[in-house]
């Protein structure tokens, strides 16, 4: 007699089961249906943190991506997405290994974007550049940390200045990029390391524009968040996303903070230079920060550790402000190089298009290098590291 109400009880338990499952199912449809259609990486990125976390993050991304230009969100969606990236526990994120693809340069003028796309790629260990083998005596070794202004952005792989730099100094020296477009000295002080791995003998550090950047939690909470065991779960789902947004629409949005905020840029880039003095001479690199905070403190890091500091932004000719106040390497002497250089006419040519005049411009943007000015930039290293080799 107490099988059947047990059956019944399984039989009820099961449809309530199935209910609850089909109710869900169909929630989390409607809320696919309603969320926007944006093709970000950072969506893929936003699946490893918290639904709350991930809220957050997203309606910042769409009230700053408001302010610009549709292409802006057509050039994101193809640049910054799975196939050029990987989530990296430690890193972030890291560029794919062995990726190769044409792409939108977004941020150039709007009737030249599509005959100016340019090949993203890496190699197998999802760098751009040489694959390093073991060290062989008597060879040099420079590394280059920093963002999208030393990978290249924009540039084809030999155009970009670690490339130049290598034909510029030929051999013993071998240079080996480890710069990713969106990185920040938080990524550096990580990869600081992995220079000293490849036993460089020297390092440039150029990182500043996207530490600036504003972001609703710092570079190094979302390092922490996404590496919590199971905090993505729910992140994977629209439903606890669409839920999330509309709690945080009952609250003031909190204000945006940098993704290394200034005091820690500072302290990283200090730890950094340490690091990297223990086995190289280091080198600073100002290519694209302009926040005046990012830039004294720039400033301040080269004075304190003693590190010569190139400094190279848009509508400036490049200069090294050198510990010792005596400047090397002045700007008339490395354009003169420059000039008489082989790959001078081709890399001018381009940058005349690139930049729509005729003036020689040495950046694209307001950030990126055009192929002279990442020949200038090669240029400007290769003689500071002439002039260093000279006074030994």
């Amino acid at each position: 007699m107490l099988e059947k109400p047990l059956q019944s009880r399984a039989v009820r338990g099961a449809v309530l089961l199935a209910a609850g499952l089909l109710g869900f199912l169909l929630l989390e449809g409607l809320a696919r249906l309603l969320e926007p259609g944006e093709k970000y990486f950072h969506a893929r990125l936003f699946q490893k943190l918290p639904a709350a976390d991930a809220a957050r993050l997203n309606a910042l991304l769409a009230s700053e991506s408001a302010k610009f230009e549709a292409t802006y969100r057509l050039g994101a969606s193809q640049v910054l997405d799975t196939e050029n990236f990987v989530i990296d526990p430690t890193l972030v994120y890291r560029l794919a290994p062995s990726l190769s693809q044409k792409s939108l340069n977004f941020t150039l003028r709007p009737e030249i974007r599509e005959e100016e796309r340019w090949t993203y790629n890496a190699n197998a260990e999802g760098w751009r550049g040489l694959i390093p083998s073991p060290k062989e005596p008597g060879e040099l070794r420079i590394v280059t940390l920093g963002d999208s202004t030393t990978y290249g952005w924009g540039l084809e792989e030999e155009e970009s200045w670690p490339a130049r730099l290598a034909k510029e100094l030929g051999n013993p020296w071998g240079v080996f990029n480890r710069a990713v477009p969106g990185y920040t000295s938080y990524q550096g002080s990580l990869l600081s390391t992995e220079a000293n791995s490849l036993s460089a003998d020297m390092v440039t550090i150029g990182y500043g524009a996207n530490d600036a950047m504003p972001y609703p939690l710092r570079e190094e909470e979302i390092a922490k968040r996404i590496s919590i065991p199971l905090a993505g779960v729910a992140g994977r789902l629209a439903l606890p996303r669409l839920l999330a947004r509309l709690f945080f629409r009952m609250f003031p949005k909190p204000e945006p903070t940098n993704r290394v905020p200034p005091e820690e840029y500072e302290k990283r880039l200090g730890e950094i230079s340490k690091h990297v003095r223990e086995k190289s001479e280091p080198l600073l690199l100002s290519l694209c920060v302009s926040d005046p905070r990012y830039e004294e403190a720039l400033g301040r890091v080269s004075k304190t550790e003693g590190i010569p500091l190139l400094r190279f932004e848009a509508g400036e000719e490049p200069t090294w402000i050198e510990p010792g106040g005596t400047a090397k390497c002045s700007a008339a002497e490395v354009l003169e190089q420059a000039g008489k250089s082989a790959s001078a006419p081709s890399a001018l040519e381009k940058t005349r298009h690139l930049a729509g005049d005729e003036r020689k411009s040495f950046f694209a943007d307001d950030c990126h290098p055009t192929p002279w000015g990442a020949l200038v930039i090669a240029k400007s290293i290769a003689c500071r590291i002439e002039s260093l080799r000279r006074s030994l």
